[in-house]
């Protein structure tokens, strides 16, 4: 059994929930394996000005930021999550969690073709209410785990990044002059905020499984239900823009706590490779033809865990 796993194993599949063609599966931890880890969220450690983010120069890296943590305990950022400003908008590559005290350069990947300049009047990037859309999640956690295996980095292909940002923009006919993602959320927020309502996590819930049209997609899973809380409204949306693209197609169908017990069991005989984490912890990458997954563990314990159908709508 890997560590992916072994993590994994701990959690209890709740009653499904649905919003339209969008359902979602309470995650729990059980009995004894509750835990509180002691880290800020990125937004927390941002409204406190104790976190700040910035390209890494005057000319900026397009793959690569600047975060100063002046916190005195470590600052989590999830993957996907969206950063903007400066010179254009990013999101993060991978879950990270990042040492009180310090300066790191974080791996990212540019949501916004369109625009290389100083537009914004903030140097420092804020936070969004939304993240990647759950298919670029996969997207770009696979190809970590492919810049991983063959060249100890963790980049992504920027091109495909850019290609299916713009796929999008195109399916919801949305208003995008730079191209970035955070407009065709703009455009589709009215929507989204149906899912949002409908889809809200239980006092212990520490995770979810979210399956799109009859199918899973994917799972989220925090060490603790206040992390689960908070990032809870952005894993939503992220699942609902892509569910909003097939809307109406009748392939919703009732699902059961099997299939998603089917599902996270995928993960079983998955492969795993270790690497040292930007930051603290230890980076996880399990990987097989059907699913893709990828987590951070810090001192024995899970940060957080995610992965992905290959197949996922």
């Amino acid at each position: 059994m890997n560590q992916f796993t072994h993590h994994l194993q701990h959690a209890v599949i709740g009653d499904p929930v649905a919003s339209g063609n969008l359902v979602m599966f309470p995650l729990y931890r059980d009995g004894d394996n509750a835990t509180q880890m002691d880290h800020l969220c990125f937004d927390e450690a941002l409204e406190k000005q104790q976190v700040s983010v910035t390209e890494v120069d005057e000319d900026g890296s397009v793959p690569t930021l600047l975060l100063d943590n002046r916190a005195g305990q470590p600052v989590f950022l999830l993957d996907g999550e969206q950063l903007i400003g400066a010179k254009q908008n990013r999101t993060v590559n991978l879950s990270l969690l990042i040492a009180a005290g310090t300066r790191t350069e974080i791996p990212v990947s540019c949501v916004e073709a369109g625009r290389w300049s100083r537009s914004h009047a903030r140097r420092n990037f804020r936070n969004s209410r939304f993240m990647h859309f759950a298919r670029g999640r996969r997207d770009k956690m696979a190809q970590v785990n492919s810049s991983l295996r063959l060249r100890q980095s963790r980049r992504v292909n920027q091109g495909q990044v850019w290609d299916s940002i713009a796929e999008k923009r195109y399916a919801f006919a949305a208003e995008a002059p730079t191209g970035a993602m955070d407009d065709i959320y703009t455009h589709a927020a009215p929507r989204l905020d149906d899912y949002e309502r409908d889809l809200k996590p239980s006092p212990q819930q520490v995770g979810a499984v979210f399956a799109i049209d009859g199918r899973v997609s994917g799972f989220d899973l925090f060490a603790d239900a206040e992390r689960c809380t908070k990032y809870f409204p952005k894993l939503v949306g992220s699942y609902a823009l892509d569910a909003l693209e097939t809307t109406g197609n009748g392939r919703e169908k009732k699902l059961g706590r099997e299939q998603a017990r089917d599902f996270l069991a995928r993960f079983d005989t998955a492969a795993e490779e270790v690497h040292d984490a930007i930051g603290l912890g230890q980076d996880l990458r399990v990987e097989t033809a059907e699913v893709v997954g990828a987590g951070l563990v810090w001192e024995d314990e899970y940060v957080h865990l995610a992965g992905f159908a290959k197949d996922a709508q």
